[in-house]
């Protein structure tokens, strides 16, 4: 998806419930407001109309740097947009997403 095939980490995205309107993000200029709450600028690098428990979406990204430039969105079951950053720890590289 993003990036040459070498510095690709393969992600499998998948889903308790269908979700629809999924996409992929490639965030970018970030802020913080008087809360500490983390806003990005985004860009939809995929998008596909649901994601399924029996249909996962396997995805290639490219991680860079300490602030995360990979994003998911979603609608979940009540209708609410859900957005997370995608981050790699730098302790040990493990995955996990935050909300924003």
């Amino acid at each position: 998806m993003v990036g040459d095939e070498e510095s690709r980490t393969m992600l499998l995205f998948t889903a308790e419930k269908t979700v629809t309107d999924f996409k992929v993000l490639a965030l970018s200029s970030f802020d913080f407001d008087e809360n500490g709450n983390t806003s990005f600028s985004t860009e939809t690098v995929y998008e596909q109309p649901e994601l399924t428990p029996d249909r996962p979406l396997l995805a290639g990204l490219v991680f860079l740097g300490d602030i995360p430039n990979n994003g998911i969105s979603y609608v979940d079951e009540n209708g609410v947009e859900k957005r997370y950053a995608v981050d790699m720890s730098g302790m040990d590289g493990s995955l996990f997403l935050w909300e924003f």
